[in-house]
Protein backbone atom coordinates (compact mmCIF):
# COMPACT_ATOMS: atom_id res chain seq x y z
CA UNK A 1 0.00 0.00 0.00
CA UNK A 2 1.33 3.63 -0.50
CA UNK A 3 2.96 5.59 1.80
CA UNK A 4 0.25 8.41 2.77
CA UNK A 5 -2.92 5.83 2.62
CA UNK A 6 -3.38 4.05 6.10
CA UNK A 7 -4.82 0.64 5.78
CA UNK A 8 -8.83 0.90 6.79
CA UNK A 9 -9.37 0.17 9.95
CA UNK A 10 -11.87 -3.06 7.94
CA UNK A 11 -8.55 -4.52 6.68
CA UNK A 12 -7.61 -5.00 9.88
CA UNK A 13 -10.14 -7.81 10.38
CA UNK A 14 -11.20 -9.02 6.96
CA UNK A 15 -12.32 -11.88 8.46
CA UNK A 16 -13.93 -10.67 11.97
CA UNK A 17 -16.29 -8.06 10.63
CA UNK A 18 -18.28 -10.44 7.97
CA UNK A 19 -18.08 -13.55 10.96
CA UNK A 20 -19.75 -10.79 13.52
CA UNK A 21 -22.44 -9.81 10.71
CA UNK A 22 -23.73 -13.03 10.10
CA UNK A 23 -23.76 -13.88 13.32
CA UNK A 24 -26.01 -11.28 14.30
CA UNK A 25 -28.19 -11.37 11.59
CA UNK A 26 -28.38 -14.74 12.47
CA UNK A 27 -29.34 -13.90 15.54
CA UNK A 28 -31.97 -11.54 14.71
CA UNK A 29 -33.26 -12.88 12.23
CA UNK A 30 -33.99 -16.46 13.55
CA UNK A 31 -37.54 -16.15 14.43
CA UNK A 32 -38.67 -15.02 10.82
CA UNK A 33 -36.26 -17.36 9.13
CA UNK A 34 -37.91 -20.50 10.98
CA UNK A 35 -41.58 -18.98 10.77
CA UNK A 36 -41.00 -18.40 6.92
CA UNK A 37 -40.09 -21.36 6.84
CA UNK A 38 -36.44 -21.05 5.77
CA UNK A 39 -35.00 -22.90 8.13
CA UNK A 40 -36.23 -26.54 10.60
CA UNK A 41 -34.63 -25.43 13.60
CA UNK A 42 -34.23 -22.03 15.19
CA UNK A 43 -32.60 -22.76 18.30
CA UNK A 44 -30.03 -23.69 16.28
CA UNK A 45 -29.92 -21.07 13.92
CA UNK A 46 -29.25 -19.05 17.23
CA UNK A 47 -26.64 -21.25 18.33
CA UNK A 48 -24.69 -20.85 14.95
CA UNK A 49 -25.09 -17.11 14.94
CA UNK A 50 -23.74 -16.62 18.66
CA UNK A 51 -21.15 -19.00 17.28
CA UNK A 52 -20.05 -17.39 14.65
CA UNK A 53 -20.55 -13.66 16.07
CA UNK A 54 -17.81 -15.33 19.12
CA UNK A 55 -15.09 -16.14 16.31
CA UNK A 56 -15.68 -12.56 15.08
CA UNK A 57 -15.10 -11.01 18.46
CA UNK A 58 -12.13 -13.28 18.93
CA UNK A 59 -10.59 -12.14 15.34
CA UNK A 60 -11.73 -8.05 16.36
CA UNK A 61 -10.56 -8.20 19.62
CA UNK A 62 -7.06 -9.82 18.36
CA UNK A 63 -6.36 -8.04 15.14
CA UNK A 64 -8.29 -4.47 16.15
CA UNK A 65 -7.36 -1.47 18.42
CA UNK A 66 -8.97 -2.20 21.33
CA UNK A 67 -11.00 1.05 22.57
CA UNK A 68 -12.87 2.08 25.92
CA UNK A 69 -15.50 4.69 25.77
CA UNK A 70 -17.29 6.31 28.58
CA UNK A 71 -19.17 4.99 31.15
CA UNK A 72 -17.85 1.54 30.44
CA UNK A 73 -16.55 1.01 33.73
CA UNK A 74 -19.53 1.69 35.99
CA UNK A 75 -21.48 -0.87 33.65
CA UNK A 76 -19.10 -3.11 33.89
CA UNK A 77 -19.82 -2.71 37.48
CA UNK A 78 -23.52 -2.74 37.41
CA UNK A 79 -22.93 -6.33 35.48
CA UNK A 80 -20.74 -7.48 38.27
CA UNK A 81 -22.73 -6.42 41.02
CA UNK A 82 -25.01 -9.41 41.26
CA UNK A 83 -22.12 -11.21 41.41
CA UNK A 84 -21.19 -10.07 44.81
CA UNK A 85 -25.23 -9.86 46.38
CA UNK A 86 -26.91 -12.47 44.57
CA UNK A 87 -24.33 -15.36 43.07
CA UNK A 88 -25.26 -14.31 39.39
CA UNK A 89 -23.12 -12.17 36.49
CA UNK A 90 -25.37 -10.10 34.43
CA UNK A 91 -23.93 -11.88 30.81
CA UNK A 92 -26.44 -9.88 29.23
CA UNK A 93 -24.82 -6.13 29.92
CA UNK A 94 -21.26 -8.29 29.66
CA UNK A 95 -22.48 -8.80 26.09
CA UNK A 96 -23.87 -5.35 25.65
CA UNK A 97 -20.90 -3.40 26.20
CA UNK A 98 -18.40 -6.16 24.45
CA UNK A 99 -20.48 -5.00 21.43
CA UNK A 100 -19.93 -1.62 21.79
CA UNK A 101 -16.65 -1.56 22.10
CA UNK A 102 -16.51 -4.27 19.01
CA UNK A 103 -17.79 -1.44 16.88
CA UNK A 104 -15.07 1.29 18.47
CA UNK A 105 -12.51 -1.34 17.58
CA UNK A 106 -13.50 -2.53 14.10
CA UNK A 107 -14.14 1.26 13.25
CA UNK A 108 -16.86 0.30 10.41
CA UNK A 109 -17.83 3.03 7.56
CA UNK A 110 -20.22 4.93 9.06
CA UNK A 111 -21.23 6.05 6.07
CA UNK A 112 -22.43 2.75 5.25
CA UNK A 113 -23.53 2.12 8.60
CA UNK A 114 -26.03 5.47 8.15
CA UNK A 115 -26.94 3.89 4.66
CA UNK A 116 -28.19 0.64 6.62
CA UNK A 117 -29.50 2.56 9.73
CA UNK A 118 -31.84 4.65 6.22
CA UNK A 119 -32.78 1.19 4.71
CA UNK A 120 -33.81 -0.16 7.74
CA UNK A 121 -36.18 2.65 8.53
CA UNK A 122 -37.29 2.50 5.12
CA UNK A 123 -38.35 -0.86 5.04
CA UNK A 124 -40.01 -0.97 8.28
CA UNK A 125 -42.16 2.06 7.11
CA UNK A 126 -43.13 0.34 3.95
CA UNK A 127 -44.22 -2.56 6.10
CA UNK A 128 -46.12 -0.43 8.80
CA UNK A 129 -47.92 1.32 5.01
CA UNK A 130 -48.34 -2.16 3.62
CA UNK A 131 -50.45 -3.81 6.71
CA UNK A 132 -52.54 -0.52 7.29
CA UNK A 133 -53.35 -0.89 3.26
CA UNK A 134 -53.61 -5.10 3.94
CA UNK A 135 -55.80 -4.47 6.96
CA UNK A 136 -57.83 -1.38 6.17
CA UNK A 137 -57.14 -0.79 9.50
CA UNK A 138 -54.95 2.85 10.26
CA UNK A 139 -54.48 0.98 13.61
CA UNK A 140 -53.44 -3.30 12.67
CA UNK A 141 -51.07 -2.81 15.01
CA UNK A 142 -52.87 -2.35 18.27
CA UNK A 143 -55.59 -4.89 17.16
CA UNK A 144 -52.65 -7.52 16.16
CA UNK A 145 -54.40 -7.92 12.85
CA UNK A 146 -51.13 -8.78 10.86
CA UNK A 147 -51.19 -9.13 7.21
CA UNK A 148 -48.63 -11.81 7.44
CA UNK A 149 -47.26 -14.35 10.03
CA UNK A 150 -43.70 -13.60 9.33
CA UNK A 151 -44.91 -9.34 11.21
CA UNK A 152 -44.95 -11.67 14.23
CA UNK A 153 -41.37 -12.23 14.28
CA UNK A 154 -40.21 -8.68 13.37
CA UNK A 155 -40.52 -5.11 15.80
CA UNK A 156 -43.89 -5.08 13.76
CA UNK A 157 -45.61 -7.96 16.33
CA UNK A 158 -46.03 -5.02 18.96
CA UNK A 159 -46.98 -1.02 18.48
CA UNK A 160 -44.10 -0.23 21.66
CA UNK A 161 -41.37 -2.07 19.95
CA UNK A 162 -42.01 -0.64 16.70
CA UNK A 163 -42.22 2.98 18.22
CA UNK A 164 -38.98 2.21 20.25
CA UNK A 165 -37.24 0.58 17.27
CA UNK A 166 -37.73 4.21 15.27
CA UNK A 167 -36.66 6.28 18.13
CA UNK A 168 -33.32 4.46 18.23
CA UNK A 169 -33.14 4.31 14.75
CA UNK A 170 -33.86 7.74 14.08
CA UNK A 171 -30.29 9.07 15.39
CA UNK A 172 -28.90 7.15 11.98
CA UNK A 173 -31.24 8.96 10.10
CA UNK A 174 -29.10 12.57 11.31
CA UNK A 175 -26.07 10.41 10.80
CA UNK A 176 -26.71 9.73 7.09
CA UNK A 177 -27.61 13.23 6.58
CA UNK A 178 -25.01 14.49 8.21
CA UNK A 179 -22.41 11.98 6.22
CA UNK A 180 -24.19 13.17 3.05
CA UNK A 181 -25.54 10.34 2.06
CA UNK A 182 -29.17 11.31 2.19
CA UNK A 183 -31.58 13.61 -0.06
CA UNK A 184 -33.39 16.39 1.67
CA UNK A 185 -36.55 14.61 0.06
CA UNK A 186 -36.02 11.30 1.60
CA UNK A 187 -34.56 12.85 4.70
CA UNK A 188 -38.19 14.11 5.10
CA UNK A 189 -39.98 11.66 3.65
CA UNK A 190 -38.53 9.20 6.35
CA UNK A 191 -38.39 11.55 9.77
CA UNK A 192 -42.13 12.45 9.11
CA UNK A 193 -43.51 8.56 8.28
CA UNK A 194 -41.42 7.90 11.43
CA UNK A 195 -42.97 10.32 13.10
CA UNK A 196 -46.63 9.22 11.74
CA UNK A 197 -45.90 5.58 12.65
CA UNK A 198 -44.88 6.26 16.72
CA UNK A 199 -47.83 9.15 16.94
CA UNK A 200 -50.78 7.60 14.93
CA UNK A 201 -50.18 3.93 14.19
CA UNK A 202 -48.45 3.17 17.55
CA UNK A 203 -49.67 5.04 19.77
CA UNK A 204 -46.64 4.60 21.93
CA UNK A 205 -47.13 7.28 25.16
CA UNK A 206 -43.52 7.13 25.94
CA UNK A 207 -42.09 7.42 22.60
CA UNK A 208 -43.93 10.11 21.47
CA UNK A 209 -43.04 12.14 24.86
CA UNK A 210 -39.50 10.69 23.46
CA UNK A 211 -39.61 12.35 20.12
CA UNK A 212 -40.88 15.19 21.64
CA UNK A 213 -37.53 15.54 24.06
CA UNK A 214 -34.94 14.79 21.18
CA UNK A 215 -37.09 17.53 19.66
CA UNK A 216 -36.42 20.53 21.79
CA UNK A 217 -32.82 19.08 22.91
CA UNK A 218 -31.76 19.43 18.92
CA UNK A 219 -33.72 22.80 18.27
CA UNK A 220 -32.69 24.44 21.54
CA UNK A 221 -29.68 22.68 22.39
CA UNK A 222 -28.41 20.45 19.87
CA UNK A 223 -27.95 22.69 17.05
CA UNK A 224 -25.28 25.85 19.23
CA UNK A 225 -28.05 27.80 19.08
CA UNK A 226 -31.66 28.59 18.07
CA UNK A 227 -32.76 29.48 14.86
CA UNK A 228 -36.35 30.77 14.72
CA UNK A 229 -36.65 29.56 11.30
CA UNK A 230 -36.40 25.88 12.02
CA UNK A 231 -38.20 26.13 15.31
CA UNK A 232 -41.07 26.94 13.53
CA UNK A 233 -40.61 25.15 10.70
CA UNK A 234 -40.36 21.61 13.09
CA UNK A 235 -42.49 22.99 15.83
CA UNK A 236 -45.35 23.37 12.88
CA UNK A 237 -44.33 20.16 11.93
CA UNK A 238 -44.82 18.34 15.44
CA UNK A 239 -47.89 20.15 15.88
CA UNK A 240 -49.20 19.22 12.27
CA UNK A 241 -48.57 15.21 13.76
CA UNK A 242 -50.29 16.00 17.19
CA UNK A 243 -53.32 17.44 15.77
CA UNK A 244 -53.76 14.69 13.30
CA UNK A 245 -52.91 11.96 15.93
CA UNK A 246 -55.74 13.19 18.05
CA UNK A 247 -57.86 13.89 15.54
CA UNK A 248 -57.69 9.92 14.49
CA UNK A 249 -56.80 8.07 16.89
CA UNK A 250 -57.77 7.77 20.46
CA UNK A 251 -54.50 8.82 22.02
CA UNK A 252 -56.04 11.48 23.99
CA UNK A 253 -57.72 8.77 26.23
CA UNK A 254 -54.20 6.39 26.57
CA UNK A 255 -53.12 9.87 28.01
CA UNK A 256 -55.53 9.88 30.25
CA UNK A 257 -55.16 6.35 31.16
CA UNK A 258 -51.52 7.27 31.74
CA UNK A 259 -52.69 9.91 34.90
CA UNK A 260 -55.05 6.62 36.21
CA UNK A 261 -52.00 4.56 36.45
CA UNK A 262 -50.45 6.85 38.70
CA UNK A 263 -53.65 7.27 40.90
CA UNK A 264 -54.08 3.34 40.94
CA UNK A 265 -50.23 3.05 42.15
CA UNK A 266 -50.94 5.18 44.49
CA UNK A 267 -54.00 3.91 45.92
CA UNK A 268 -52.28 0.17 45.71
CA UNK A 269 -49.66 1.31 48.25
CA UNK A 270 -52.34 3.04 50.45
CA UNK A 271 -54.25 -0.19 50.82
CA UNK A 272 -51.27 -3.02 50.47
CA UNK A 273 -51.68 -5.28 53.55
CA UNK A 274 -47.89 -5.38 54.98
CA UNK A 275 -46.16 -6.56 51.12
CA UNK A 276 -48.62 -7.28 49.39
CA UNK A 277 -51.63 -5.79 47.03
CA UNK A 278 -55.08 -6.70 48.08
CA UNK A 279 -56.86 -4.36 45.30
CA UNK A 280 -57.36 -7.19 42.53
CA UNK A 281 -59.03 -5.13 39.86
CA UNK A 282 -56.25 -2.24 39.35
CA UNK A 283 -54.33 -1.82 36.03
CA UNK A 284 -51.35 -4.19 35.51
CA UNK A 285 -49.17 -1.92 34.92
CA UNK A 286 -49.89 -0.04 38.38
CA UNK A 287 -49.51 -3.47 40.02
CA UNK A 288 -45.97 -3.71 39.07
CA UNK A 289 -45.14 -0.44 39.85
CA UNK A 290 -46.43 -0.83 43.03
CA UNK A 291 -44.97 -4.23 44.13
CA UNK A 292 -41.95 -2.56 42.69
CA UNK A 293 -42.14 0.31 45.23
CA UNK A 294 -42.67 -2.24 47.39
CA UNK A 295 -39.66 -4.84 47.12
CA UNK A 296 -37.48 -1.22 47.35
CA UNK A 297 -38.76 -0.87 50.74
CA UNK A 298 -37.78 -4.16 52.20
CA UNK A 299 -34.25 -4.62 49.65
CA UNK A 300 -33.47 -1.05 49.19
CA UNK A 301 -29.59 -1.61 48.50
CA UNK A 302 -29.26 -4.37 46.38
CA UNK A 303 -32.79 -5.37 45.06
CA UNK A 304 -33.86 -8.98 44.90
CA UNK A 305 -31.72 -10.32 42.18
CA UNK A 306 -33.27 -13.10 40.04
CA UNK A 307 -35.60 -13.58 42.61
CA UNK A 308 -37.22 -9.72 41.91
CA UNK A 309 -39.90 -11.60 39.32
CA UNK A 310 -40.82 -14.03 41.93
CA UNK A 311 -41.12 -11.69 44.41
CA UNK A 312 -43.27 -9.44 42.58
CA UNK A 313 -45.81 -12.00 41.87
CA UNK A 314 -45.76 -13.18 45.47
CA UNK A 315 -46.72 -9.45 46.17
CA UNK A 316 -49.71 -9.37 43.83
CA UNK A 317 -48.55 -7.80 40.53
CA UNK A 318 -50.13 -10.61 38.50
CA UNK A 319 -52.62 -11.02 35.88
CA UNK A 320 -54.71 -14.54 34.79
CA UNK A 321 -52.06 -16.23 37.30
CA UNK A 322 -48.70 -14.97 35.44
CA UNK A 323 -46.56 -12.37 37.14
CA UNK A 324 -46.44 -8.95 34.88
CA UNK A 325 -42.95 -8.07 33.83
CA UNK A 326 -41.79 -4.65 35.23
CA UNK A 327 -41.85 -1.94 32.25
CA UNK A 328 -39.26 0.78 32.74
CA UNK A 329 -35.07 0.39 33.06
CA UNK A 330 -35.17 1.88 36.20
CA UNK A 331 -37.73 -0.25 37.79
CA UNK A 332 -35.70 -3.27 36.74
CA UNK A 333 -32.28 -2.17 37.83
CA UNK A 334 -34.21 -1.25 41.58
CA UNK A 335 -35.92 -4.37 41.47
CA UNK A 336 -32.68 -6.55 41.10
CA UNK A 337 -29.93 -4.22 41.86
CA UNK A 338 -31.66 -1.98 43.94
CA UNK A 339 -30.16 1.94 44.53
CA UNK A 340 -26.72 0.79 44.77
CA UNK A 341 -27.53 -0.63 41.05
CA UNK A 342 -29.16 2.49 39.82
CA UNK A 343 -26.32 4.37 40.99
CA UNK A 344 -23.64 2.63 39.03
CA UNK A 345 -26.46 2.70 36.10
CA UNK A 346 -26.79 6.59 36.40
CA UNK A 347 -22.89 7.28 36.94
CA UNK A 348 -22.42 5.24 33.43
CA UNK A 349 -25.47 7.34 31.52
CA UNK A 350 -23.42 10.65 33.09
CA UNK A 351 -20.50 9.81 31.73
CA UNK A 352 -21.99 8.76 28.24
CA UNK A 353 -23.52 11.78 28.20
CA UNK A 354 -20.61 13.62 28.60
CA UNK A 355 -18.44 11.82 26.13
CA UNK A 356 -21.09 12.08 23.25
CA UNK A 357 -22.07 14.56 20.76
CA UNK A 358 -25.18 16.93 20.03
CA UNK A 359 -26.56 13.85 18.06
CA UNK A 360 -25.42 11.20 20.53
CA UNK A 361 -27.11 13.15 23.48
CA UNK A 362 -30.37 13.85 21.66
CA UNK A 363 -30.56 9.92 21.45
CA UNK A 364 -29.71 9.34 24.74
CA UNK A 365 -31.86 11.70 25.97
CA UNK A 366 -34.64 10.01 23.80
CA UNK A 367 -33.90 6.67 25.67
CA UNK A 368 -34.23 8.12 28.73
CA UNK A 369 -37.69 8.77 27.90
CA UNK A 370 -38.43 6.13 26.27
CA UNK A 371 -37.42 3.49 29.29
CA UNK A 372 -40.66 4.84 31.02
CA UNK A 373 -42.68 2.08 29.29
CA UNK A 374 -40.16 -0.63 28.75
CA UNK A 375 -36.36 -1.83 28.72
CA UNK A 376 -34.59 0.04 26.17
CA UNK A 377 -31.35 -0.56 27.51
CA UNK A 378 -31.88 -4.78 26.74
CA UNK A 379 -32.45 -3.97 23.18
CA UNK A 380 -29.10 -5.17 21.52
CA UNK A 381 -30.03 -2.29 18.71
CA UNK A 382 -29.69 0.79 21.25
CA UNK A 383 -26.11 -0.50 22.16
CA UNK A 384 -25.09 -0.84 18.70
CA UNK A 385 -26.40 2.29 17.87
CA UNK A 386 -24.72 3.98 20.88
CA UNK A 387 -21.15 2.70 19.63
CA UNK A 388 -21.57 3.82 16.10
CA UNK A 389 -22.25 7.30 17.95
CA UNK A 390 -19.63 7.22 19.85
CA UNK A 391 -17.20 6.45 16.90
CA UNK A 392 -18.42 9.10 14.49
CA UNK A 393 -17.97 11.45 17.85
CA UNK A 394 -14.26 10.38 17.70
CA UNK A 395 -13.51 10.60 14.24
CA UNK A 396 -15.17 13.99 14.46
CA UNK A 397 -12.97 14.79 17.33
CA UNK A 398 -9.76 13.32 15.35
CA UNK A 399 -10.42 14.98 12.27
CA UNK A 400 -12.05 18.53 12.84
CA UNK A 401 -11.31 19.43 9.53
CA UNK A 402 -10.80 16.62 6.97
CA UNK A 403 -11.47 13.72 5.49
CA UNK A 404 -11.64 11.12 8.42
CA UNK A 405 -10.73 7.46 8.45
CA UNK A 406 -13.31 5.63 8.28
CA UNK A 407 -16.91 8.07 7.85
CA UNK A 408 -15.69 10.40 5.04
CA UNK A 409 -15.87 14.32 4.95
CA UNK A 410 -18.20 15.48 7.60
CA UNK A 411 -20.33 18.40 7.21
CA UNK A 412 -21.64 21.16 9.49
CA UNK A 413 -24.65 20.18 11.70
CA UNK A 414 -26.43 22.98 11.12
CA UNK A 415 -26.85 22.12 7.48
CA UNK A 416 -29.51 19.40 7.83
CA UNK A 417 -32.79 20.84 6.94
Amino acid sequence: MTEGHPAHPWSKAPIGIPLISLGLALLFLADWLHSAPLVADFNLTKLTGLLLASLGVVNVLQQGKFRMFPGMFPLLGLAALPLLTHGYLNAGLVFQVLLVIIILSAAPSLQIVAKAGVLFLGVLLVFVLLGAVLTGNLFFLRGENFPFSFYLATPLSNPNVVARTIVIVLPLLLLARLQGVLRTKAWWLLLVGGILTIAVVAMSRANILALVVMFLYWVLVGRGGVSVGRLLQYGALILLVAGLAFAVSPLQEKFERAAVLVGGTYQLLQQAEGNHLVYEHAPARAKTWAASLLLLQQKPLFGAGPSAKEWLGQAGAQKGGKTIAVHGAFLNILTSNGFVGLSLFLVALYRLFRGLGSVGRMFLLGALVSQIGADIYAHTLFWAVLGLLLLFDQNRRNHPRSSYQVGGTLPDERAIA
